[in-house]
């Protein structure tokens, strides 16, 4: 899936006049080392959210982006009406692209959660982002188009439909389903490490 076309296509990534490819990224700096705004291809006084990295949105947000025009009043309600059309879209054979669509503070926490993106897709299987998305391009292409390169494993796709394999030696027995969290936390059990704090996730043992 070409993230940034879908979020051209529905209005919350605006490309300057004329324009239908291009890149979230601004092109060149000034003088003095500052970011020239003039060399960007997006029209961030009208856009509101975009994506680089795999699997995030990003809202443009008032304090955080530079160019930023979502007040935080804003977001909830923005975040939820992106969310709702993403878990609305079918590819041509009627199959939903995602399976869930998540709040970064459902996802995520900590001190440094405000900096994560926004939303977090959970693609269906056999679905995923653009290499193109990866690095923030708008194609101008269709939203959904194959994959013709050899594809043998992905981080893409929703955990929960691809889950993992927990493979355990002699006789020990795990409490509950580990998460993948708790792979960290178990290691430093075994090893009798005093874990740093706040670790995420719990010896699975």
């Amino acid at each position: 899936m070409h993230v940034n076309d879908w979020l051209v296509q529905n209005g919350y990534l605006v490309l300057k006049e004329g324009a239908s490819t291009g890149s979230v990224s601004v092109h060149g700096t000034l003088a003095d080392g500052s970011v020239d705004w003039a060399t960007a291809d997006v029209d961030w006084s009208q856009s509101s959210a975009y994506a680089v990295g795999f699997n995030g949105i990003i809202l443009n947000r008032v304090g955080r982006e530079p160019q930023g025009i979502v007040t935080k009043e804003q977001a909830h309600s923005l975040l939820d009406e992106i969310a709702r059309k993403l878990m609305a879209l079918k590819d041509v054979n009627g199959e939903s692209v995602f399976s869930r669509v998540m709040n970064s503070n459902s996802v995520f926490n900590g001190p440094m959660t405000p900096q994560a993106p926004d939303l977090q897709l959970g693609f269906q299987r056999g679905f995923g982002a653009s290499d193109e998305c990866a690095i923030g391009e708008i194609t101008g292409e269709s939203i959904l188009v194959d994959n013709d390169s050899r594809w043998s494993g992905s981080h893409l796709m929703d955990p929960d439909v691809v889950p993992g394999t927990f493979l355990l030696r002699g006789n020990k027995s795990i409490t509950r389903v580990p998460a993948l969290v708790d792979l960290t936390a178990t290691l430093y059990s075994l090893f009798q490490v005093e874990p740093p704090p706040g670790l995420d996730g719990e010896p699975v043992f």
